[in-house]
């Protein structure tokens, strides 16, 4: 089962997916986002839920037709990523014949920038649908997006790609089959791009963890505390010294991979 996310913060986009992959009898590690660069200088990010198949076959087809209506702006590529959905679904999915609980589906997660303009897409078969701020897919996608509203706000590259990690690491621990690493793919309005792989992840995650298991043992040690400023003292020398932690370790990542 899969869960993937997107997010919208000050100079671009985050794509978060897990990596667990199964054929209902092994599970393995696979990358489900592409991140993707074309010769007009836009730069994409696409990752899906649901039938892994079509999910590459879709993904190759929009790949193509991008690059070959180079001219197209971001503010109309809806239109070419509906042509090309409708297209997989007509001929490929609806074709079989097979009923409603049979045809395989999928859905994919969107995410491209092109000359400083970005756009974020969620589709449903061949419907595309812009998001305004972020959105997420697949097994536990309810849950992730409760998530991700419970923290939103204005984000940074830092805080995007944290809540993002932040999210899909929660719902692989609350959510029945979704697991495996996390990767991250960061989209820039200035062009650069990067992927973040599991192995570079799995240390910010782990952090994360501690950081989060500080407010968990906070919020008790209010309700159930016996000194209530000496509990708060420790908690605050805790988290500052987790929070450097991760900042070093983003301005480290974000150095090696030149965004």
């Amino acid at each position: 089962m899969t869960v993937v996310v997107g997010l919208k913060f000050m100079e671009g986009m985050v794509l978060a997916a897990d990596r667990e992959e199964n054929d209902s009898y092994l599970r393995y590690q696979v990358q489900k986002i592409q991140r993707l660069r074309f010769p007009n200088k836009m730069i994409a990010g696409i990752t899906g839920d649901g039938d892994a198949h079509f999910i590459d076959f879709s993904t190759d087809k929009i790949k193509n037709y991008l690059s070959n209506h180079p001219k197209m702006s971001v503010s109309r590529i809806d239109k070419g990523i509906e042509t090309v959905l409708k297209e997989v679904f007509q001929e490929h999915v609806f074709a079989s014949n097979l009923g409603a609980s049979e045809r395989p589906d999928f859905g994919l997660l969107i995410a491209c920038i092109h000359h400083g303009e970005q756009k974020l897409f969620k589709t449903k078969q061949a419907a595309p649908l812009a998001v305004f701020d972020f959105a997420a897919s697949g097994y536990g996608a309810s849950y992730a997006e409760i998530l991700i509203g419970k923290f939103w706000g204005t984000l940074t590259l830092h805080s995007a790609v944290l809540l993002g990690l932040h999210v899909v690491q929660q719902t692989q621990k609350h959510v029945c089959n979704v697991g495996g690493g996390v990767d991250i793919v960061i989209l820039k309005t200035d062009g650069k791009s990067a992927t973040l792989t599991s192995a570079l992840t799995k240390p910010l995650g782990e952090k994360l963890e501690r950081l989060n298991y500080q407010f968990e043992s906070a919020f008790f040690s209010a309700l159930f505390g016996s000194s209530w400023l000496q509990d708060a003292d420790k908690f605050r020398d805790d988290t500052f010294k987790i929070r450097s932690e991760l900042q070093a370790e983003l301005d480290r990542l974000f150095a090696a991979v030149d965004v």
